[in-house]
């Protein structure tokens, strides 16, 4: 994989993590999806922030109840 792509995943993968562990640190009740936009939204588009949400939906990391996102490390505690 070229060096500049591989540092593009790993940024890729490091603000996926921030982000489920923002959702993990709202608590087992969940946190808005919009309030997490508004959060990160100087940092990064809709788009961006909606793929990524997908990815973390998709590996099961987050659930969504409504506009609700809730971690499934809660499920385990």
């Amino acid at each position: 994989m070229e060096e500049a792509t591989e540092k593009k995943v790993e940024a890729a993968v490091g603000i996926a993590k921030a982000l489920e562990e923002a959702i993990y640190e709202a608590g087992p009740t969940g946190l808005p999806s919009g309030h997490l936009y508004a959060a990160v939204s100087g940092d990064m588009g809709l788009g961006v922030y909606q793929s990524l949400l997908d990815i973390l939906h998709s590996t099961g990391r987050v659930k969504s109840n409504g506009w609700l996102l809730i971690s499934t490390r809660h499920d385990n505690a």
